[in-house]
């Protein structure tokens, strides 16, 4: 995967609900080195919410020449001006964004930024079309396990020997 960011690729990351995704961008965020401009995103119901969190991260000033905050297609094309091949934008539960949003993702890709879009289905349109994907496969019982040890001991959370049963 990093090696096809590093090429300049982006990537679509498909995964059941609990599959590891969001950690796999965790993960991506601390090993993708300081050569990108890196953004993670979540839409939570609100395009303008998104787009602002997408400008902050980015360091790119969302506002106009009085000091306004800008707002739709003005904040879209103001990001879109002011990014290149070094923005990275992680863009979580990709399959509930806006289809505004979601159009506006293919600009942006246009201008050179990569994207990884993490979703629980393979969407056959648009975006998710233009993006190599990989699938993620289920957790085992044993892995789950191994991270529910990892994670109680992290919390200095102590479990029982028939919850550490593997």
């Amino acid at each position: 995967m990093i090696t096809a960011i590093e090429a300049g690729k982006s990537i679509l990351v498909v995964g059941e609900a609990g599959s590891g995704k969001t950690t796999l961008a965790e993960t991506l965020l601390g090993v993708i080195g300081g050569d990108y401009q890196i953004a993670m995103a979540n839409y939570s119901g609100s395009t303008a919410a998104t787009l602002k969190s997408i400008a902050e991260q980015w360091n790119i000033d969302a506002t106009d020449e009085k000091g306004k905050p800008l707002k739709g297609d003005a904040l879209k094309q103001e990001i879109a001006n002011n990014i290149n091949d070094r923005y990275l934008l992680i863009c979580d539960n990709a399959h509930r964004w806006a289809a505004s949003l979601l159009y506006w993702l293919e600009i942006v890709q246009e201008t050179g930024a990569i994207l990884v879009l993490l979703s629980i289905a393979e969407i056959k349109t648009g975006i998710f079309l233009k993006m190599s994907k990989i699938e993620l496969g289920r957790l085992s019982e044993a892995q789950i396990r191994e991270i529910m040890i990892r994670e109680a001991i992290a919390i200095d959370f102590s479990l029982t020997p028939k919850l550490k049963r593997t």
